[in-house]
């Protein structure tokens, strides 16, 4: 759950739970409003594959944007900081795999 965003670009946002997924491969749907703030950390050597649709785009209010927990409350709120990722990169390609339903 995220409240409203700060003029700086932080939200708050409350913690939901921790789930694991594999060793088998996995799929696993996030929607706009829910589970959309979400930390990835590899247990062991693995690849992520990141297939959005539609894709990121700022122009129509879908940034990729990364935080950084910055305050921490009990009871699981954090405020989250925006940050800038140095040697990141990320493309657009189009999609031809099988039909998508969320």
């Amino acid at each position: 759950v995220v409240s409203s965003a700060h003029a700086d670009g932080s939200v708050w946002a409350e913690y939901r739970g921790e789930e694991v997924y594999g060793p088998q491969p996995t799929t696993y749907g996030l929607k706009p409003q829910e589970g959309n703030i979400h930390e990835l950390v590899a247990l062991s050597h693995c690849a992520f594959f990141d297939v959005l649709a539609p894709p990121y785009d700022p122009r129509y209010g879908r940034d990729c944007t990364y935080y950084r927990c910055e305050q921490q409350e009990d009871g699981g709120r954090c405020l989250l900081v925006p940050m800038e990722l140095y040697g990141f990169y990320m493309d657009t390609l189009q999609y031809r795999g099988p039909t998508f339903a969320p």
